[in-house]
């Protein structure tokens, strides 16, 4: 049974008794009342009858007859006397017995009735005298009898009080005990089991006990601190993977460190080697030329380098914004292309463009997306053997500009495919030729932020890697 209803049910009961013992004590409460005033009419008649009896004793000592006004007046209280015994029916009922017992008082008002009725004789006072001696005595018993009555009710009453006082201290005992039994208990339980939980103990599970509504409590509670375990183990889990990456975020971190001294280091040793051969060469101006190119070719790959690495850099802090305007993705294309001329010159490598008759209008942050294209181009003559070709094309198709760079290097592993456009995650032939891997992270983020994607697939002769960027075409652009 759950704690409602046992609740319910003992107040029903309560109830019940609380109305019984009001119906009997207002029945016992009328009782007394009317047995009261039983007795207060009974003493009444009685003394009408004396009254009455006396009376007619007194005309008994007369020698002379009674007068007619004396006889009137003992006619007129015998009435009275009647009329009591009528009001007395109506005041104590009509059960069988009152009914037996005023019938025979009416009979007897009747009985004096007549004898105070027509001309007065001696012997009609005599009978007069003893019918009111015996009613007197009848009314008297009456009386005594109701006072009686009375007062067994009362005593009745209350000890039906007390009974009822006595009663309820035992329901109240009775209910605490069954209370601290069935709900404080099982709640201390719960309280401790609560504070073991606080203190990141695990409590055991708890006995469902007490009522439907706390054994249903107490199922939660267990369920809920076995979720709070299996939750923590998860934590604790995800907490020990979180370090594996923090470590190997922090491995990646010295590791990415190593290789941009590297790679800085390249154009800067060539940029002193450069000045170095200048400073010795006197009069040869074919020679200081092509030392300040050589420098200044250095130096643009080292602006390049650092540029990377602050862009992508305010990209992972979410500071780099975007400027869009309508921007030319051929024409883009072809400067980007011009600038690494003569990279791909000095690394033995040619460069093929296919581009389509027509502009590709696309709205784009112009800077950022040449960087990205210089990116892919920078990679793919990284991995372009001497004497090979990196083909750059430009295709449009329905609603989007789709640029690819494809190479003639060694490719990229199948389960390295998805990780090349992680910062600082290169393949195995990347970390043979060096760098930063930052160049392909750059170009992720710069065509994800002009709402375009990016993807990377080994050319279908086994040779090579082709790297896209699709971009969505500026509404109303002409192809």
């Amino acid at each position: 049974m759950g704690f409602r209803s046992a609740f319910l049910a003992a107040a029903g009961i309560l109830l019940i008794c609380l109305l019984v013992l009001s119906a009997g004590m207002l029945w016992l409460q009328s009782s007394t009342r009317l047995l009261v005033e039983q007795a207060d009419m009974a003493r009444n008649q009685a003394m009408q009858v004396t009254r009455l009896e006396a009376d007619a004793a007194h005309a008994l000592l007369r020698d002379s007859p009674v007068p007619d006004l004396e006889w009137r007046a003992l006619h007129s209280k015998a009435q009275a006397y009647r009329a009591s015994v009528e009001e007395e029916r109506k005041l104590i009922g009509n059960s069988t017995e009152t009914r037996v017992y005023q019938d025979r008082e009416d009979v007897m008002a009747r009985k004096m009735l007549t004898l105070t009725d027509g001309p007065m004789t001696r012997e009609k006072l005599l009978q007069l005298r003893r019918l009111s001696r015996q009613i007197a005595a009848r009314e008297d018993d009456e009386a005594r009898l109701a006072v009686t009555t009375a007062t067994a009710n009362s005593c009745a009453s209350g000890t039906m009080m007390a009974s009822a006082i006595i009663a309820f201290f035992i329901l109240v005992a009775t209910a605490a005990f069954v209370s601290w039994r069935a709900v404080v208990r099982p709640l201390e339980a719960l309280a401790h089991a609560t504070r073991d939980l606080a203190g990141e103990t695990w409590p055991r599970p708890i006995s469902p006990s007490g009522p439907s509504e706390l054994r249903s409590f107490t199922e939660h509670f267990n369920a809920m601190a076995s979720a709070v375990e299996r939750q923590v183990e998860r934590r604790t889990v995800d907490l020990a993977a979180a370090n594996r990456q923090l470590a190997q975020i922090d491995a990646n971190r010295r590791l990415f460190l190593a290789k941009v001294s590297h790679a800085l280091g390249t154009p800067v040793t060539v940029i002193r080697g450069e000045a170095e051969v200048a400073l010795r060469l006197n009069d040869e101006a074919d020679g200081l030329r092509q030392s300040l190119r050589d420098i200044l070719d250095s130096t643009n790959l080292l602006q390049r380098r650092l540029a990377d690495l602050l862009t992508l850099a305010r990209a992972e802090d979410g500071a780099l914004p975007i400027h869009r305007e309508p921007v030319d993705l051929v024409a883009l294309t072809q400067r980007a292309m011009l600038v690494l001329a003569p990279l791909a010159l000095m690394r033995e490598a040619s460069l093929h463009l296919q581009i389509p008759e027509t502009a590709v209008g696309i709205d784009a942050d112009p800077e950022r997306l040449e960087q990205a294209l210089l990116a892919m181009l920078d990679n793919s003559l990284k991995f372009t053997p001497p004497g090979g070709c990196v083909e750059i094309e430009v295709k449009v198709s329905d609603h989007t500009a789709n640029l690819s760079v494809r190479d003639a290097g060694p490719g990229v592993a199948e389960d390295e495919l998805a990780l090349i456009f992680a910062p600082h995650v290169q393949g195995a032939a990347g970390q043979r030729l060096g760098g930063s891997g930052l160049g392909l992270a750059l170009v992720r983020w710069i065509a994800q932020a002009h709402g375009g994607s990016v993807c990377a697939e080994n050319n279908s002769n086994g040779e090579g890697l082709c790297v896209s960027i699709t971009l969505p075409i500026r509404a109303g652009a002409s192809c």
